[in-house]
């Protein structure tokens, strides 16, 4: 667990970097709090005098929410801000329109506060107001706000996302997922959706590569929302619906995963463990406090599941299971970890890890169920042209070595031969048992396209099978018309039910 802090830690502290040589310039309100009263006017600040109803409370838990707000407080630029020959501006990243008034001058408006939602014109998401800097004084500045967040529908935790003195940047410049890396994700989700929905469309592929699909292009819709800051400053209701669509993302993502997982591992009544992950999650996303919290819960419950149906199916000796394991309970506990960091730096990486390691067994799967499929269309090809032969042949025997003495059987009354330590024992259509003193390969290539070796001990007579189920390893059973039961391996089962099926 330490190592994969510290790992996590260095990845964070690379990302970070090109942006950390200027974070000792920003500049926030002094003691991080800030006076806020309810806007009754919105013609100039109060006087010192009438901001007796204003309450003291930290910058961060400004909520203008479905109201309008003046807020007070002083900044006190630093030596380095004040010494840059850079631009300074007050930066503001809000769900508000906002007006700006610096030591009782105003310097800016970000769309247009109101006491009303028709009154009011929606502000950007990120806003600069420029300081010149003659109006920028050496120690405390008082600076007023007049927000208004009438057209906000969504309360959140951070209405005021960010504040304070910064060397001038032009909007867009939100820094998460500025990275380029996390467009990248982008691009794999993006092109991992593409083609499973294309490998879909193959018979053999069918509905775990639709939900391989899905999982990956929710992905590449949460890296698109959760970045959108990066790319547009867009009107501050925009922020609403982007926070919608990550919750939705998530856990689309984390529930079409799941199904993917249930449909690979066989997982029995699946339908059922999705309503019930489907309605756990809505039920958590709707009681948790952010949505940070709400995006995380999402995806990690499907990713629960989806381990949960990991360990039954390891439990019923599925190999498979093992790796889908250990990739949901990496997912899960890198973000237990730290969460906060994990959310920010990440998860789309360790997503990413997640969505190629499944795509890895779908593509071991693919391959296998071709092969499996060519297999079956020769060995099918074979049994018709040997049925055909053996229908219009006229009736063929074969030899058995038994009680010390040779007898001739017609191979039409054989049931079933089924090895037995160093003797096969035949069975035929009177119930007898003949024990024949030899080994069941001798008789393969005497015996008509009606027989078929169905397990490793085990050759039947398909013109005697009455009826075949499967078993829950992916095994099966034949029951013979003398009431007779067969194993038939895993391996051998498609093309026993496919022959099975043709000839009912």
């Amino acid at each position: 667990m330490g190592i994969f802090r510290y790992l996590l830690l260095l990845i964070s502290a690379l990302l970070v970097w090109p942006a950390s040589a200027q974070a000792d310039e920003f500049v926030r309100f002094d003691g991080g709090m800030v006076q806020v009263c309810e806007a009754t006017q919105l013609s100039a600040p109060p006087s010192p005098r009438d901001r007796g109803n204003c309450t003291l409370i930290p910058e961060l838990e400004i909520d203008p929410h479905g109201t309008a707000l003046w807020v007070f407080g002083t900044l006190t630029p630093s030596e380095r801000l004040l010494s840059s020959k850079r631009p300074v501006s007050l930066f503001l990243s809000s769900k508000t329109a906002s007006r700006v008034y610096l030591n009782g001058e105003l310097i800016g408006q970000n769309g247009k506060p109101g006491l009303s939602l028709t009154d009011e014109t929606p502000g950007q998401i990120d806003a600069a107001f420029y300081i010149p800097r003659e109006k920028l004084r050496d120690g405390s500045n008082e600076v007023v706000f007049l927000l208004s967040g009438q057209n906000s529908f969504l309360r959140s935790s951070r209405a005021v996302l960010t504040l304070g003195l910064f060397t001038y940047l032009e909007p867009p410049f939100h820094d998460r997922g500025t990275n380029w890396m996390a467009f990248l994700t982008f691009g794999v989700f993006g092109l991992a959706g593409i083609y499973a929905v294309l490998l879909s469309r193959l018979s053999i592929a069918g509905i775990s590569s639709l939900t391989l699909a899905a999982g990956s292009l929710f992905a590449a819709g949460q890296v698109l929302a959760e970045n959108l800051r990066s790319i547009w400053s867009y009107p501050y209701p925009v922020h609403d619906v982007r926070l919608l669509l990550i919750i939705i993302c998530a856990l689309g993502t984390g529930m079409a995963l799941a199904a993917h997982t249930f449909r690979r591992l066989s997982m029995p009544r699946p339908f059922i463990w999705l309503v019930v992950g489907a309605v756990t999650a809505l039920f958590s996303v709707g009681v948790a406090p952010g949505f940070d919290d709400k995006a995380a819960i999402a995806i990690l419950i499907p990713s629960l599941l989806a381990l949960i149906a990991s360990g039954f199916a390891a439990a019923r000796g599925e190999q498979v299971a093992w790796g889908y394991g250990l990739a949901f309970g990496g997912f899960i506990l890198l973000n237990l970890v730290d969460p906060g960091d994990f959310l920010d730096r990440y998860y789309f990486y360790a997503l990413a890890a997640l969505v190629l390691y499944l795509f890895a067994g779908q593509a071991y799967a693919y391959r296998d169920a071709i092969a499996e499929r060519d297999e079956m269309i020769e060995t099918r090809r074979q049994l018709e042209v040997a049925l055909e032969k053996a229908s219009s042949a006229a009736p063929d025997y074969v030899l058995i070595n038994h009680s010390g003495r040779t007898e001739r059987v017609d191979t039409g009354r054989i049931v079933s031969l089924s090895a037995a330590g160093d003797y096969v024992s035949v069975r035929l259509d009177d119930g007898r048992d003949l024990l024949h003193a030899g080994a069941l390969s001798s008789f393969e290539a005497e015996l008509p396209g009606s027989f078929l070796r169905i397990h490793r001990s085990h050759l039947a007579n398909t013109s005697f099978i009455q009826s075949l189920d499967r078993l829950p390893g992916g095994t099966g059973n034949l029951l013979m018309t003398d009431g007779s039961n067969l194993p038939v391996s895993r391996r051998i089962m498609p093309r026993v039910r496919n022959l099975f099926e043709k000839n009912s």
